[in-house]
């Protein structure tokens, strides 16, 4: 399928960080200060800790200071 190739030719260009203490101290830190859900704060904190743009469409993460953001334009 096109899309099964699609999908694999994306996935194969993301970067994958390990669940590291920097990442740990960032999450706890973003929890505390905006009281987030905890899967949110690490994803936030991958981004931030990874100086990464985050791509999605989930507007509290997009507002988030010291998070780099880009909304997904979606089909």
């Amino acid at each position: 399928m096109k899309e099964e190739g699609d999908i694999r030719a994306f996935l194969s260009k993301i970067e994958t960080i390990g669940f590291r203490f920097d990442v740990t101290e960032a999450a706890i830190a973003f929890r505390r200060q905006h009281r987030m859900k905890i899967p949110d704060a690490i994803i936030a904190a991958s981004a931030s800790v990874s100086n990464a743009v985050l791509l999605t469409n989930d507007a509290t993460l997009l507002k988030l200071p010291g998070i780099r953001a880009m909304a997904l334009k979606l089909r």
